[in-house]
């Protein structure tokens, strides 16, 4: 058993990492609540479990843990209080001003939380998730310059938060500055495609009952220190994860400081330089890995990224292959030798690395996307076909799969399937500038000159450069091999709503409401599930039910482009045009091509008697999908109506 001089000196080590981590991240604060739940400190857990739902009150596994937490400690729930009491003694307690502003935040009290913010910023003026933090507070209230200017220093501060970027989208647009406006789109996106972050949630269920020791947790991998050895690196993990790369890098450094697992923490390390930019560091994280014995294949492929990146391809060779031999299965590292010796000019060998890096692991997209443009570039082009098809089926609206088809079928001379094939991977990532381009060749064959130029444009405005696509490196980091395990089972049948779903078709509402709700309660994606009862209360006539559902659903998901048209088109029925334009408009200002958007915007230009508007929003509709049966119908009543 610890004696009490270790309790204290661990508690310490908690609670000062704790007032550096990442106040925004949901996720990094439920994971800390689970350190200090595995250490007896049930009040700090609490505190953290708090922190994490009111970051993201949907959070179940942080809703759960706290749960468990109040069980296990038997505490009242008294967290608000104790956060003013200790605010009234402590009035300079940077942690307690962002808890508390978050608090405030969240219960809509901007007045009150900007204030808490801004003490806290005067005490850590380097923070950039506090710039983040006023810049939305800001934007929120309608002063869209100065939180531009807190957004900015925010993104100084950390280049790589994707969230920065997507906020900054909108003030910009919302000040007319369209194209820096795009720029911040596209670099959100490039930082996070799909906007959203993967999950690395810690959960109490697993550690409840069972003897805690100095054994690695659940999930950890072999060879590595489990999460309650290793707290710092646990949490750079959890942030590398979500994207906080310079977050992550500052705790990683911490756990090098504390005397943590200096292997795990240097493979992080290396993953994170090569992540943010910075080979030559990554390089330099590598030779200390090795230099402390018995590296894994992953720190030789890393090596080799970082070499092939500082322009020493032979020596990068070298390494991919030493990787190779000394684990024959090695995927990334055949993918890389492939992409090494694609650049080199021996396109078989290359061709050859990329089939065994796709045989070795099929998951491996890179590889097998390198696979299709190899075999496409040296004029294979059924195999290539045939290659992104594969693709495409574990990964039904993959972009760059379905510009790839695009491209080969443009050989093939059938521009009205190469134009529908270029329309999905658009549809799939608007800011794909070749994908664009490529819509533009199809037009051309079709002899639609104004589309093709249209396109050309979009193209050029995304990416003056617009370069075909080149070969892709694959990083088998540290993090696919996480220590952090996630909660619920791998085995466990997850609950859907596809009994709802059928019953919605049939026009059965109170059935279908009754088992969505059903399907919740059992722990289905609950997010669907209220889109899924909007659908049903509007079909009902229950319009105002349906904007309250719809409108929580955007409440926690801003971005989500499918809620916004429902809800668009449920203002339309509520009889409110205005509500409804605003919002397609908007969609319709970072995605041209958005057809539901585009059909609801014809609708409502109909309802105000604007046939000619009307006319033109599903023109452009059938213009890129001449099947499209919405559009077809309501472009006829538009063309009867304007006589």
């Amino acid at each position: 058993m610890r004696d009490a001089a270790a309790v204290r000196a661990e508690a310490g080590i908690l609670r000062s990492f704790a007032r550096r981590i990442d106040p925004a991240d949901p996720g990094a604060q439920n994971n800390l609540g689970v350190l200090y739940f595995r250490r007896g400190l049930f009040d700090e857990a609490i505190a953290a479990f708090s922190r994490a739902l009111a970051l993201d009150e949907r959070m179940r596994v942080a809703r759960r843990n706290l749960e468990i937490s109040f069980a296990e400690a038997g505490l009242p729930e008294r967290r608000a209080i104790e956060l003013e009491q200790r605010l009234d003694e402590f009035p300079d307690d940077i942690g307690a001003l962002v808890e508390s502003g978050i608090a405030q935040k969240s219960a809509g009290n901007l007045d009150a939380a900007e204030a808490k913010f801004r003490r806290a910023l005067e005490h850590d003026p380097e923070s950039s998730v506090l710039h983040f933090f006023l810049a939305e507070i800001l934007y929120n209230r309608g002063n869209g310059e100065e939180a531009l200017r807190f957004l900015r220093r925010s993104i100084d501060l950390n280049p790589a938060n994707p969230d920065a970027h997507y906020l900054a989208g909108f003030i910009l647009g919302d000040l007319g500055m369209v194209e820096e406006a795009r720029e911040a789109n596209r670099r959100a996106v490039a930082l996070n495609p799909r906007l959203s972050r993967a999950e690395a949630n810690l959960s109490l269920d697993a550690l409840r009952g069972t003897r805690l020791s100095g054994r690695s947790s659940p999930g950890a991998s072999g060879g590595s220190m489990g999460s309650e050895g290793s707290p710092h690196l646990t949490l750079a993990l959890a942030l590398r994860l979500k994207g906080y790369n310079s977050e992550a890098m500052r705790e990683c450094r911490a756990a090098l400081d504390a005397g943590e697992d200096p292997a795990a923490t240097l493979e992080t390390i290396a993953s994170l330089h090569l992540v943010l930019g910075q080979p030559s560091d990554a390089l330099a994280a590598c030779e200390r890995r090795i230099a402390l014995g018995g590296a894994p294949p992953r720190v030789a492929n890393q090596r080799g990224i970082a070499l092939y990146l500082l322009g020493r391809s032979s020596e990068a060779e070298q390494t991919f292959r030493d990787c190779i031999r000394r684990a024959s299965s090695h995927a990334a590292a055949q993918n890389n030798l492939g992409a090494l010796l694609w650049d080199a000019g021996n396109a078989r060998e290359a061709t050859n690395c990329f089939r065994r890096a796709v045989r070795d692991d099929r998951s491996l997209e890179s590889a097998r996307l390198n696979l299709a443009l190899a075999l496409f570039r040296q004029g294979h082009y059924q195999l290539s076909l045939d290659a992104y098809r594969a693709v495409l089926q574990d990964f039904p609206e993959h972009a760059l799969a379905w510009g790839g088809i695009g491209r080969v079928l443009l050989e093939f001379g059938d521009f009205a399937a190469a134009r529908d094939a270029c329309v999905r991977a658009i549809q799939s990532d608007p800011l794909l500038a070749q994908a664009h381009l490529n819509l533009g060749h199809a037009f051309t064959g079709l002899g639609d000159t104004d589309g093709a130029t249209e396109c050309a444009n979009r193209a050029h405005e995304l990416d003056p450069r617009a370069l075909p696509r080149t070969m892709t490196l694959e990083m088998d980091s540290p993090e696919n091999s996480a220590i952090i395990p996630v909660g619920g089972s791998v085995a466990a049948a997850v609950p859907d709503h596809t009994l709802g779903r059928d019953y919605l078709s049939k026009g059965l509402h109170d059935r279908a409401m009754a088992e969505i709700r059903r399907a919740i309660a059992r722990g289905a994606d609950e997010k669907e599930g209220m889109v899924l009862l909007a659908r049903c209360f509007a079909a009902c006539g229950d319009y105002d039910v349906a904007e309250k559902e719809l409108s929580a659903v955007l409440g926690a998901v801003p971005s989500d482009e499918t809620v916004a048209v429902e809800l668009a088109a449920v203002h339309r029925a509520m009889g409110r045009p205005r509500d409804a334009l605003r919002r397609v408009v908007g969609l319709l200002r970072s995605n041209v091509y958005h057809f539901a958007a585009l059909v609801v915007l014809g609708e409502t230009l109909l309802d105000l008697k604007r046939t000619r508007d009307a006319a033109t929003a599903f023109a452009r509709v059938l213009k890129f999908n001449p099947n499209h049966a919405a559009a077809r119908k309501y472009s006829q009543i538009a063309r009867l109506e304007n006589g």
